[in-house]
């Protein structure tokens, strides 16, 4: 594609689902990462905590949030998405899989050598 080319703009263009690096681990990164990972650094960090109550909120809402956008992915991708659904952990809240799938997923994509 273009000189700033990646895998998830990309497939944004091209309508195409994004099931590969991050997104075949966890079907969403970048909210886990931040409400799990980036915001209680930070709070560590700097020793203001504000910043877990603001994780916890984030995580309300984007609770609030993934049951729409999973829903409107369905529509769009159908089938494609159903499977990665059913192959990939979700984030936040996951009935299909849980801790121990995870695991198994990481060491199957990542072995130690």
């Amino acid at each position: 594609m273009g000189i700033c080319s990646d895998p998830i703009t990309d497939g944004f263009l091209q309508r195409k689902l994004v099931t590969t690096g991050a997104y075949g681990v966890v079907r969403n990164p970048i909210y886990s990462s931040v409400t799990f990972f980036v915001l209680p650094a930070v709070a560590l960090i700097t020793s203001i905590w504000v910043y877990f109550l603001v994780s916890v909120f984030l995580y309300v809402g984007v609770m609030i949030f993934i049951g729409k956008e999973e829903q409107q992915l369905t529509q769009v991708f159908g089938k494609e998405y159903e499977d990665y659904v059913a192959r990939v952990i979700g984030s936040f809240h996951s009935k299909d899989h849980d801790v121990t799938e995870l695991s198994a997923t990481l060491a199957h994509k990542y072995p130690e050598e």
